[in-house]
């Protein structure tokens, strides 16, 4: 997976991400309804704030998880990190949408982000992580994104920034 810089000039075009509300889309709904995109990662809840680099934050989830494989870990650092620390206000982000309710459709969200990194744990768990958005378009057929686009919401992770397959 490739990752965007941390030290991105503030001037730069607004980036897309692609991020995932759950392996069930078991957030969505909640992301939609309170205008934000959150994440979770297993049981990991705490604010990302505590660690003071991405190599530092790595330790953490090493000592937190050790059972899980060193690739496993490297790559939820990444996409957490990413979440948190190097999506910018304005960028957009691509959520995915598969919650049963929708049965066979599936559906695309595109919001712009409008706030900074938050940690709440007063709200539902695996949304404690998340940022503010502004949702412009919830209910985007699949059908309608391109090739490359499909391809890349396609992905596993939870957090991707959208450069293979040409997106």
């Amino acid at each position: 997976m490739s990752i965007a810089s941390d030290n991105d000039q503030p001037d730069r075009e607004p980036r897309a991400w692609v991020v995932r509300a759950g392996r069930g889309g078991e957030t969505e709904e909640h992301n939609l309804e309170h205008s934000v995109v959150s994440i979770g990662w297993d049981d990991w809840g705490e604010e990302l704030d505590s660690c003071a680099d991405r190599d530092a934050f790595g330790e953490h989830l090493k000592a937190r998880f050790p059972d899980r494989d060193e690739n496993g870990r490297r790559s939820g650092r990444d996409q957490i990190w990413c979440f948190g620390k190097v999506i910018e206000v304005g960028d957009l982000v691509v959520m995915p949408q598969k919650r049963p309710a929708l049965g066979r459709r599936r559906l695309i969200a595109i919001g712009r982000v409008t706030g900074p990194y938050e940690f709440n744990s007063s709200q539902p768990e695996n949304t404690w992580q998340r940022r503010k958005v502004d949702w412009l378009h919830t209910e985007l057929p699949w059908e309608q994104l391109q090739d490359d686009l499909r391809k890349m919401v396609s992905l596993p992770a939870t957090v991707v920034f959208p450069t293979k397959h040409d997106a």
